[in-house]
């Protein structure tokens, strides 16, 4: 196959991309309009011998992941238009390297993440994180098998809280690296419940030595769970628990470096 014929495949697999989406997006409304219900897709494969409601859910479930799958795919492609990599380039990176490991595994790690993904916003993040590493022909690292884990696990909500507790490190914290330390009102208030705030959860930020919860170096408050959020983020490799005494409560410490937090940033986009 010569150069030529190379681009032209790269510049099919880019239309149909984009043909996919316009009709992934027009069968949706269609379904909508006429109240049938993006359940009612035909399911083959011996589907009648399949209780009716268990089939509808399926079809359900089929229709979301088909529609998300071609957004993902369609991202991966385009990108946000933050870069220079055209999608054509994207496509023939790979169609050239399928059994590479940065097209191979890239690809089907991300869509088993995408598939995983209990919602919606974990598509474009995904997308973006899969067109990183074909782009930059990287293959996938604990970096990427983290923050894809971590987009599949989270919902909406908290992927909007993630992205404001990482927007939040990255202005607030002048160090390589800093400790955040998060417990909720309940368990941690104490003797120091006047003091506490009345919000349900906080998370505090250390960057020097061991210090009293008074003294934290910054605080932000107003998201819904952030004990969940960074428990995710050590059980994925994107955070570490320190090793240090505690101050008479166990609230969740964990130690991230701002470097990874910054390409996590870039993955998740700007916070809201």
């Amino acid at each position: 196959m010569d150069d030529r014929e190379k681009r032209e495949r790269a510049r099919t697999m880019v239309k149909d991309a984009a043909a996919a989406l316009i009709s992934a997006g027009t069968s949706a409304g269609v379904a909508a309009a006429s109240g049938a219900g993006s359940g009612m897709v035909a399911i083959s494969g011996g589907a009648s011998l399949l209780p009716w409601a268990l089939t509808t859910v399926l079809g359900i479930a089929c229709r979301w992941k088909e529609l998300e799958t071609t957004k993902w795919w369609y991202g991966l492609l385009h990108g946000q238009g933050d870069d220079e990599t055209t999608p054509e380039e994207i496509a023939g990176l790979i169609d050239a390297h399928q059994e590479e490991p940065f097209v191979r595994e890239t690809i089907l790690r991300s869509v088993r993440a995408l598939l995983d993904a209990v919602d919606p916003a974990a598509v474009s993040p995904l997308a973006v994180l899969a067109r990183e590493y074909v782009g930059e022909q990287k293959t996938p690292d604990a970096f990427f098998r983290g923050t894809t884990r971590v987009l599949a696990e989270l919902s909406g909500n908290e992927l909007a809280d993630l992205r404001k507790v990482v927007s939040w490190v990255l202005s607030a914290c002048k160090e390589d690296r800093c400790m955040l330390v998060a417990f909720d009102q309940d368990f941690s208030a104490g003797d120091h419940e006047d003091d506490w705030p009345t919000i349900p959860w906080r998370v505090l930020m250390f960057t020097g030595g061991s210090k009293s919860l008074q003294d934290a170096d910054s605080v932000l408050e107003g998201t819904q769970n952030p004990v969940r959020l960074l428990r995710l983020m050590e059980v994925n490799d994107l955070a570490t628990r320190p090793s240090m005494p505690g101050w008479g409560v166990d609230p969740l410490r964990v130690t991230v470096e701002i470097h990874t937090l910054g390409r996590l940033a870039r993955v998740l986009g700007p916070s809201d």
